[in-house]
């Protein structure tokens, strides 16, 4: 690849012997008749400055014309660059283009035509800023800026929790972790001078864990005290939506949340509330349905979105599969289908949102949670899947979601690739391969042994030999870890959970061989700016810290085989303290500071299971 963009639909060079090159640094006047943005203001002059020159004026016309919307037609020939567009944001992306074709040329854009437009209307990407992890202001604006190379023009803040500032509600906000709403206006502003909406987020249904544990509203949960799924008890995280102080509460954080949003959709998530039709909804949902006790909380609060003016969204886990429940939901609102593997029937969905005439949208994942680096051909093949199925079956778009699961242990430089795949195929889905991603990531990262690495790292659940549908067998110590404590007798269930799923011994002699291998890939990486050292520190760590779970596998293994050696815990303890250490600074670098130990907790969780297993186990001997 040679430009910072999904790749061109069509792109034709002229006979340079008849069309002169244009040399950028000449271009001292642009006519942007109706298309004038203030966006777009001072964009030639900032290019210019990067190839002064002597030589006569250049110009570049944009003129109205049949091109799709977002498209755009540019043209390079004798000194001019015509572009043709039918919207702002074609022009924004012709310039884009034009800047790109200055870098790849030196200035000097060879005479040619290229015709380009989006395959798909909603680009989306969605970041979780509510499990731990914050990030800075800054941070926030480097991923738009990687956005909008790639033609996104959807943006979302993942908020459950308390990561939003709730002015009406100071006291959940003790913290600081959090995102206030001025700084969320500063995003909002630096998204809107690069074509993006940023669409507000506010999950208020499920996932309301952290507002139920607080005492002025433990009584709007659905089920008091503990709820078992997946054969784990936790905390309880769904409201009870026959109380209607469950449904004040929310439209008290839309109140807080929506006034200070200028974009036209809101998400209101409404995933996964496990314990609806147990508890105290349970006789309410017995006596209709689960799913019209759903549609009727949702249809409720839908209305209070649009008091707002903004057209609701809501993720389909619930109702996807049940056609006739997908009806009761407000006739306005976007469904969005999520799923984050393989198989997931992204196609089969999407025909009968297709045939319902419902607006939907796909959302594949990153695959980065729950695995401290990501899944990568489990990125691959989520985000192809929606985008073809999106593609072909009426879909408005697809947004790739970005999940920080577990303390959000993985680093950002990991989201990079199914970032660049899912914002290239949903651009030009025909032309695109994943082999482009790396190609693209050299560009940005201009230093292919790290990019090399990014792409390794992520590979490294093909060591296991059985595939997981979440998270991996070297991962899970840090899942049990965290979901035993509970429990009653939390180290019992701890071992009870990991003793069948520890790593074979092909499996460790594997992981042993693939992260040697990239220890001494990362000690040749040759940094060459602050920006790739921080990279290379991030590879390093997250090396560290896979390779130590590979000890605390052994370490298991030996415990219920009773060959516990005393120096194996110490030498993991040694371990995971120095990953901390650097997990810190790492942390502190892109986001705030406040959400560390909350990330860092789970690390010492696992050392407090080990260090009771190391107890028992000299208690025996």
């Amino acid at each position: 690849m040679d430009f910072l963009t999904p790749i061109f639909k069509k792109i034709k060079y002229l006979d340079n012997s008849k069309n002169k090159f244009l040399n950028v640094g000449s271009l001292k006047t642009i006519d942007f008749r109706s298309f004038f943005d203030e966006r777009l203001d001072g964009f030639v002059d900032n290019l210019i400055e990067k190839y002064p020159t002597d030589q006569e004026n250049g110009l570049i016309t944009v003129k109205a014309g049949k091109v799709p919307l977002e498209g755009y037609k540019l043209q390079i020939s004798n000194r001019r660059a015509n572009i043709t567009v039918s919207s702002v944001q074609g022009c924004y992306y012709a310039l884009i283009t034009l800047e790109e074709l200055a870098r790849r040329y030196n200035g000097m854009i060879p005479p040619l035509e290229i015709e380009d437009y989006p395959d798909l209307e909603v680009r989306g990407f969605m970041l979780d800023i509510s499990r731990s992890k914050v990030p800075s202001v800054e941070t926030i604006y480097k991923y738009i800026d990687i956005l909008s190379r790639l033609r996104y023009n959807h943006f979302e803040l993942y908020v459950e929790g308390f990561s939003f500032e709730y002015k009406s509600m100071p006291f959940v906000n003790q913290d600081g972790n959090y995102i206030s709403v001025e700084e969320y206006q500063k995003i909002e502003k630096y998204c809107y001078d690069h074509f993006i909406d940023l669409v507000p987020n506010q999950n208020g249904f499920g996932h309301m864990t952290e507002w139920l544990k607080l005492e002025e509203f433990k009584h709007l949960s659905n089920v008091d005290g503990l709820f078992n799924i997946w054969g784990s008890n936790r905390s309880s995280s769904t409201l009870d939506p026959t109380n209607e102080e469950s449904f004040e509460l929310v439209k008290k954080m839309y109140d807080d949340m929506l006034p200070y949003s200028n974009s036209k959709y809101f998400n209101m998530n409404f995933d996964e509330p496990y314990e609806l039709g147990h508890g105290k909804s349970k006789d309410l949902c017995e006596a209709t349905s689960r799913e019209d006790v759903f549609a009727g909380f949702f249809n409720r609060l839908a209305s209070v979105t649009k008091s707002y003016r903004k057209t609701p969204m809501l993720w389909g886990d619930v109702i996807i599969h049940k056609p006739d429940a997908i009806n009761k939901i407000d006739k306005d609102a976007i469904l969005i289908d999520w799923g984050y593997n393989e198989n997931y029937p992204f196609l089969k969905n999407a025909k009968m949102l297709q045939k319902l005439k419902r607006p939907y949208i796909l959302a594949p994942g990153t695959s980065t949670w729950g695995v401290v680096t990501s899944k990568y051909y489990e990125m691959l093949w989520s985000i192809k899947n929606a985008a073809e199925a999106a593609i072909h079956n009426d879909g408005l778009g697809i947004i790739l979601t970005d999940w920080g699961d577990f303390g959000h242990l993985q680093y950002p430089l990991y989201s990079l690739p199914g970032i660049v795949y899912s914002g290239m195929l949903a651009w030009n889905y025909q032309s695109v391969s994943h082999k482009h991603i790396k190609e693209y990531l050299d560009l940005l990262v201009k230093n292919h042994i790290i990019v090399d690495l990014i792409v390794d790292l992520a590979m490294y659940p093909e060591c296991e030999e059985m595939y997981r549908g979440y998270s991996t067998k070297l991962f899970a110590p840090i899942v049990q870890a965290e979901l035993c404590k509970t429990e009653q007798l939390e180290i019992e269930v701890f071992k009870m959970k990991l003793k069948n799923q520890l790593l074979t011994d092909y499996e460790v002699k594997n992981y042993k061989s693939y992260f040697n291998s990239l220890k001494i890939k990362i000690s040749c990486i040759d940094v060459q700016n602050a920006e790739q050292d921080l990279l290379k520190a991030e590879l390093a760590n997250s090396t560290l810290l896979l390779e130590t779970l590979v000890d605390v596998n052994i370490f298991l293994k030996n415990y219920f085989n009773q060959t516990v050696n005393e120096n194996q815990l110490t030498e993991i303890e040694n371990n995971l303290c120095k990953y901390l250490n650097s997990h810190y600074n790492l942390w502190i670098s892109k986001n705030k500071e406040q959400g560390y130990s909350s990330s860092a907790s789970r690390i010492e969780r696992l050392l407090y299971c080990l260090k009771n297993l190391k107890k028992e186990a000299t208690n025996y001997e």
